[in-house]
């Protein structure tokens, strides 16, 4: 596997550093990549290419030259092109799941925040009572791998208690260490300033709607045609700013924005009054 962090903002190793640059270079870059891969079974991880570092062309003359080649691309946003398999990556449950059959278990997020917190505290134990305050901060966190992890930093300096006093309050500052140079407030700006007007303004003022809601009731709120009710939901849904919220069986489908996300719109006008919301 040959796995690129694309992202301007991260300190790659030699190997990632060699690897980039012949990715963004032409012609003969490309050429000793491709040689070097040759026919061996090569899964390339293409991480963050938003900016279209690597460009299309590059890629194809990859899976060419590379019968047994595979790419996977990350991106913030879809790049709507249509040569694509298209995932979507959801954050991990903060829910617990389980059945008549099956007991139920700890969600995966608390169970990913209680492994970094064991790598970086050795010897640390929760008890219930700190396993629930824990799980609050997951849900607080969107279940958010990066999010989860700068916590886990955090709680070398700081009670449990102060973590989740920071999750209730500024969830921003919690999910952002400076350690690991991340900026989830800045990332989801970016990500929500590439949408359209329409959809910028319509996740805007159903921020403060934390009960989530459904296509019916955007379409009742906003006044948009339903198809593009559910278009801009879809794109807000990929462009991983809202998540699925759980709903009664058969019911209808309920989304709602990101916790982080409501951070990032904090103090934010909306862009367009013709768009305002009736009140259900």
């Amino acid at each position: 596997m040959l796995w690129v962090q694309l992202q301007e903002d991260f300190d790659r190793g030699p190997l990632q550093t060699a690897v980039s640059d012949l990715l963004a270079g032409e012609g003969t870059g490309v050429g000793r990549l491709a040689r070097q891969i040759g026919d061996r079974a090569t899964l390339l991880v293409l991480d963050g290419n938003d900016d279209g570092r690597v460009r299309r062309e590059t890629v194809w003359t990859l899976i060419r030259e590379c019968p047994r080649l595979s790419v996977l691309e990350t991106g913030r946003v879809p790049h709507g092109v249509s040569d694509h398999h298209r995932f979507l990556v959801s954050p991990l449950p903060t829910r617990r799941t389980g059945t008549a059959q099956v007991p139920a278990t700890h969600p995966a997020a608390l169970d990913f925040l209680l492994r970094r917190l064991a790598d970086l505290r050795p010897g640390f134990q929760a008890g219930e009572g700190a396993l629930r305050k824990l799980a609050e901060i997951c849900v607080r966190l969107d279940g958010l791998p990066s999010a989860l992890e700068s916590a886990a930093s955090w709680a070398t300096v700081i009670s449990i208690d102060e973590l989740l006093t920071m999750a209730r309050e500024e969830p921003e500052a919690l999910a952002g260490h400076p350690a690991m140079r991340t900026d989830p407030v800045a990332a989801a700006q970016g990500v929500l300033g590439r949408q359209t007007p329409v959809i910028q303004d319509l996740a805007l003022r159903l921020a403060g709607r934390s009960e989530g809601w459904t296509v019916d009731q955007v379409v009742r709120q906003s006044g948009l045609p339903r198809a593009e009710a559910a278009l801009a939901l879809q794109s807000l849904l990929h462009a991983g700013l809202i998540v699925e919220v759980p709903s009664k069986p058969g019911g209808p489908v309920r989304f709602t924005l990101l916790n982080l996300v409501r951070a990032a719109m904090r103090g934010r006008p909306p862009l367009a009054p013709r768009l305002a919301l009736r009140a259900c």
